[in-house]
């Protein structure tokens, strides 16, 4: 049943929130 639902999610959050989610895991990085 996930594997339905998550790729769905990564869809949904590549069309939205790519710029954001790069930033984040930058920011991330750059704080570990």
């Amino acid at each position: 049943m996930r594997r339905k639902d998550v790729p769905m999610v990564r869809l949904k959050a590549v069309k939205g929130f790519t710029l954001i989610e790069l930033l984040i895991v930058i920011a991330i990085i750059l704080i570990l």
